[in-house]
């Protein structure tokens, strides 16, 4: 099985995802094309961007962001998967995978049955989104830095179960 991950950096519109099995839009890519799984864990940026998804996607997201949902409404009306609820398959103690939507998304693409997972839009750079969106607080070379350390540690753990995961872009192997 084979999965395609969406990040929403600049990179992106440049990007002709090979099809796959899965496909999971991380955060604002869910705007750009359709995708079987829109991972969200921030509260904030969900409920902004919830008017923009493109399709029906199921949702994956943090536990209080669901019972954000669930507490203050619209309900999801589709299947929601908590990353807690994936503990069980990959401690995230030493890996911190779910610091960031992006490794929590390669996270479910395992869990999932994913052997292949290609990303694209990943850029670790800047703070603009594929359609130059700015908005975010938290891009900064030191966040950029902490989520590059978080993937290599995640992809060699995941590279011991048979799993391979590759960037795809201008930008790989930054």
């Amino acid at each position: 099985m084979t999965a395609a991950i969406l990040c929403p950096g600049p990179s992106l519109v440049r990007s002709v995802p090979a099809p796959a099995d899965l496909t999971i839009a991380v955060n604002r890519a869910i705007a750009f094309s359709s995708a079987d799984v829109w991972a969200a864990g921030d509260i904030p940026m969900l409920c902004e961007d919830r008017p923009n998804i493109i399709g029906r996607p199921e949702l994956f997201t943090a536990a209080n962001t669901a019972a954000y949902l669930r507490d203050h409404g619209p309900a999801w009306r589709g299947k929601v998967t908590e990353f807690e609820s994936l503990f069980d398959y990959l401690n995230s103690s030493n890996l911190s995978w779910t610091l960031f939507t992006f490794t929590a998304a390669i996270v479910f693409a395992a869990h999932a049955g994913a052997k292949l997972i290609e990303i694209f839009g990943c850029d670790w750079t800047g703070q603009s989104d594929y359609d130059g969106w700015a908005k975010a607080g938290n891009r900064t070379d030191e966040r950029w830095k902490l989520e590059r350390e978080i993937y290599a540690r995640l992809t060699d753990s995941l590279a011991a179960r048979g799993i391979e995961v590759k960037r795809i872009g201008d930008r790989v192997n930054q």
